[in-house]
């Protein structure tokens, strides 16, 4: 380990995953900046403006009225002290190939640049294992993973950011935080030569709510997950947690649970699920898929059709009955 290194702010999505890094090369507490916001899911501004950035972010976060949603220690989060980057000293970001990661890579690139740090300060260890060729073998999906042995003994050594690869997550964060779908359409059509980060832009396509079913492929396999697995709600959780992990779709038991129970929307003339036991508590609720939570699985009914959207995909806020912007299989289309 060099003294760069050793020296070095460490910037690590999650405390989980802050953990293990630091146990594994006995970083001091100060040098680890964590990454607390989960950045794939609900409105997310373009602005390096702290107070404009918590405004949007805590009022998303207390609008998920579920337990252990977000905890946020202020002290060590990267957005409240992302002037510490100013600092005459190394940085060092760890990132997995999750869509969350990826972004978290990508948020950092757009500040480095609109603060205008020095990126030659800056160093990645991208989690993925290499064969002897060098080439790709195995991902990992989240650094939180890893335990502090796996830490030490099957990651690379950071490599300098380059300033290609500045430019490469600038674009896919302004791609993120674009209030324009179509933005995304065109990065899709161009995409990057990182395949990681390729990937999981490629993955934001499937935020947007399906053709045939009118929901995104989170809520298609929680609902999904409640028949199959259902009842309890933690075991539909845990289920869908497990079939999207293979495509590096990760929100968090928390967020997952808050979209299953606006699945039961009582407000609405048919919702999808109906839920037994209190819905702030995953461990206390019950879930069973409707009549018309059926007829959506089977094809038979559009969401959409019968109540209006209200998400998140970064800075585009989906909002209204059919037509809004929709995946067709993989592909995003906009509507005029």
């Amino acid at each position: 380990m060099t003294p760069e290194f050793s020296d070095a702010i460490h910037i690590v999505p999650g405390a989980s995953a802050a953990g293990s890094v630091k146990q594994a090369h006995h970083f001091a507490s100060d040098q680890i900046l964590i990454a607390y916001d989960p950045l794939a899911s609900g409105p997310v501004p373009l602005t390096t403006d702290l107070k404009q950035w918590k405004s949007v972010r805590d009022e998303y976060w207390t609008g998920i009225n579920v337990e252990y949603a977000y905890v946020l220690n202020e002290e060590n989060d990267l957005f409240h002290n992302i002037g510490r980057l100013k600092e005459d000293r190394p940085a060092v970001l760890w990132v997995a190939s999750s869509v969350s990661e990826q972004l978290l890579a990508a948020s950092v690139a757009y500040s480095y640049t609109e603060l205008g740090l020095d990126v030659s300060n800056l160093s990645v260890v991208q989690a993925h294992i290499l064969n002897a060729k060098g080439n790709i073998l195995f991902r990992i999906r989240h650094i939180a993973e890893l335990t502090p042995e796996r830490v030490l003994s099957e990651l690379q050594p950071p490599k300098p950011w380059t300033e290609d690869e500045l430019c490469e997550y600038r674009r896919a964060w302004l791609t993120y935080t674009s209030d324009d779908p179509a933005v995304l359409q065109e990065y899709l059509a161009d995409p990057p030569d990182n395949e990681v980060l390729a990937k999981a832009m490629q993955r934001l396509v499937y935020r947007y709510p399906s053709d045939v079913t009118g929901l995104c492929a989170i809520d298609e396999e929680m609902l999904r997950q409640t028949k199959l697995n259902g009842p309890r709600a933690t075991r539909i959780i845990g289920h869908s947690m497990g079939e999207l992990m293979d495509t590096e779709e990760f929100l968090g038991d928390g967020v997952m649970f808050h979209r299953l129970v606006q699945m039961s929307n009582c407000a609405q003339a048919s919702p999808l699920v109906s839920i037994e036991g209190d819905p702030t508590k995953m461990r206390e609720c019950e879930v069973a898929v409707t009549e018309f939570g059926e007829n959506v699985l089977a094809g038979k009914a559009n969401v959409l059709e019968v109540h209006p959207a209200d998400d998140w995909i970064g800075g585009v806020h989906l909002k209204g009955l059919w037509p809004v912007p929709y995946r067709k299989e993989n592909e995003l289309v906009v509507s005029d």
